[in-house]
């Protein structure tokens, strides 16, 4: 049985089906997932019937003569659908009048990278959220993050920037943490004196700690520290940056391409340590996992036979994550496991709050993981007497 299940549609040219099956196996690569083992791939099916217990969606690649037999069977099963127009301008001649209501990407102006990672987003392989954090210093590079902060902004990014980002009368620094905690890569605008400052020194190093990836955005004279080695890096050439530091648009361009790219194999790469931080958590009170299902989420099977489902989640869990879990769950015992590293005061409150009052849930620090699950098989054993 597949985990997701995708299908092009519409009138998509064989070199557009090329690239987009080569971009969605390297990216499903990260997640150790082949198409035609847990993901299926379906191009231009006469029928796309997908399982409903698997995650599902498809692209749509728009055309004057483009069939949409099929499609309106796949909206009304609340499928997923991409439309895919070559140029904005071509709506209402590439796209059917029935798939117009939804949000069409432009090839020309998105690209393969976000056509991947939208694609990848409609299955919930990725997130929606899409939250960069641009790290800079402004005395070197405010015009540079301005100007990336509106770059990324238009498409579809929510870009923290220290300037913009927290509101008048709040704890500037528990905020900046927070941020921080809830980005999925920081953009780092490399200048000559980045490391000399307190805060971008922190920056820096607390990303790594939450292995967030990091790329690297290099300026012509700046020498490439030995800290920033595991980062993905772009070197930016003398030609690149204005004399009042203004980036040109190749380089803008380019930079949230590779962006796109790193924020997706960021997340695969979070998601196995998370999933093998959790494998030596049960480990050690001999629970085993079951198996992996759709959206990250987790079968396991304590010591006493009860069955749950764990929900590792990459970043801040929220109540969206909440009614995610529960959907996916469908009524039965679930748990949602996150880090708690970075994570404000108040906002753990609101945590804490949320697993008080929702009796099928429980939320779980990884790092406390094998230390409360042994309690959830007395809470759920007395809770079997009372009701017996």
């Amino acid at each position: 049985m597949f985990l997701y299940e995708l299908a092009v549609l519409g009138e998509p040219s064989p070199e557009q089906i090329e690239e987009l099956e080569l971009c969605i196996s390297n990216a499903i690569a990260e997640f150790d997932f082949k198409l035609g083992e847990e993901v299926s791939w379906s191009v231009k099916p006469e029928i796309f019937e997908p399982s409903k217990v698997s995650a599902s969606a498809a692209v749509f690649y728009g055309s004057e003569n483009a069939s949409v037999f099929n499609v309106q069977r796949l909206i009304d099963q609340n499928i997923p659908i991409l439309p895919i127009v070559s140029d904005f301008p071509n709506v209402d001649l590439e796209i059917p009048i029935c798939l117009r209501f939804l949000n069409c990407i432009s090839y020309e102006k998105s690209g393969i990278e976000r056509i991947t990672t939208s694609f990848l987003e409609c299955v919930g392989l990725l997130p929606k959220q899409r939250k960069v954090f641009i790290s800079y210093r402004r005395s070197e590079s405010r015009q540079a993050a301005l100007q990336l902060f509106e770059a990324l902004s238009a498409r579809h990014f929510d870009v923290f920037l220290d300037s913009h980002g927290i509101p008048p009368a709040e704890d500037f620094q528990s905020n900046l943490w927070q941020q921080l905690c809830e980005s999925d890569v920081l953009l780092m605008l490399d200048t000559q004196s980045y490391f000399d400052s307190r805060w971008t020194y922190q920056e820096y190093g607390r990303t790594q700690s939450k292995n967030i990836p990091i790329l690297r955005i290099g300026w012509p004279d700046v020498t490439r520290s030995d800290r920033t080695k595991t980062a993905r890096n772009y070197e930016l050439q003398e030609d690149d940056i204005d004399q009042h530091g203004n980036l040109c648009d190749t380089s803008i361009e380019r930079i949230c391409e590779v962006l796109e790219v790193e924020r997706s194999k960021g997340y695969a790469v979070r998601s196995s340590l998370m999933l093998n931080k959790l494998r030596e958590q049960l480990k050690t009170i001999d629970a085993s996992i079951l198996g992996l299902g759709y959206q990250h989420s987790i079968s396991i099977r304590l010591p006493n036979q009860i069955d749950l489902t764990a929900f590792p989640v990459i970043g801040v869990p929220n109540a969206k994550t909440l009614q995610n879990a529960d959907e996916i769950a469908s009524s039965k015992p679930f748990a949602i496991i996150y880090d708690c590293i970075g994570i404000q005061t108040e906002y753990q409150k609101h945590i804490d709050w949320l697993n008080c009052n929702f009796e099928s849930a429980r939320w779980i620090q990884i790092d406390k993981t094998s230390w409360e699950l042994p309690a959830w098989e007395i809470k759920t054993n007395e809770r079997d007497i009372l009701i017996s």
